[in-house]
């Protein structure tokens, strides 16, 4: 960190105080006050946006497997546009 004056952790997994585990984005950057070298952490709990991420892609996925087996004509219009 020192060298490169940051770290940082896109998914980085971690278990609570009461036990649970969830996930994190961590971010430490160095900077410089008052001639000093001061380390600010900045830690996001992203449990939340990687279950409605992973909700998503399954979600995809199993759409894609009803479309690429569908053995009938699929159509899909949308209102919204002329």
């Amino acid at each position: 960190m020192l060298q490169k004056g940051y770290m940082r952790y896109e998914d980085l997994p971690l278990k609570t105080k009461d036990g649970r585990n969830i996930s994190v984005e961590f971010v430490s950057n160095v900077y410089d006050v008052d001639h000093r070298r001061v380390i600010q952490c900045n830690i996001r709990n992203i449990t939340e946006r990687k279950r409605a991420e992973e909700a998503l892609k399954a979600s995809e996925v199993s759409y894609r497997r009803l479309f690429e087996s569908a053995k009938d004509g699929i159509l899909i219009i949308d209102a919204m546009t002329d």
